[in-house]
């Protein structure tokens, strides 16, 4: 029994839902009609084309700060970008270098000193080994 008054409760919840639906839909097209009407009639006020104008400037001034803001943005992105892959690079080759700093200084203390051009050769002493087998 409980069930058909469920049924029967749904059955008016959904009738009362039609009818509502359907006297809006009414209700609506009369006062589409009424504004119509009134439009023709130039009953409803019109705004004056000085206002349309500002109102135009206004919208177009504020798209071009947003599209300057973005672009700034952007631009700012590009730039940190740009500086940490130079930063990097530069601290890459930092690097580099002082491995080979380091590398030459060990070499420098592993093998003799070579004669630096414009150096003078040393003279012949008498006790050279040269001179000792004559």
């Amino acid at each position: 029994m409980s069930d058909r008054r469920q049924l029967i409760e749904t059955y008016d919840d959904a009738v009362f839902a039609l009818l509502m639906d359907e006297h809006a839909q009414l209700e609506g097209e009369a006062l589409l009609a009424q504004f119509q009407a009134a439009v023709e009639a130039e009953l409803v006020p019109q705004t004056p084309q000085s206002i349309h104008r500002v109102c135009a400037q206004a919208i177009d001034r504020q798209f071009r700060l947003r599209r300057v803001r973005e672009t700034v943005k952007t631009l700012f992105k590009g730039i940190i970008r740009v500086f940490l892959a130079v930063f990097l690079v530069l601290a890459w080759l930092g690097k580099l270098a002082e491995e080979a700093w380091r590398e030459s200084r060990v070499r420098k203390e592993l093998l003799p000193a070579a004669p630096k051009p414009g150096d003078p050769a040393e003279p012949p002493e008498e006790t050279h080994p040269i001179f000792l087998t004559i």
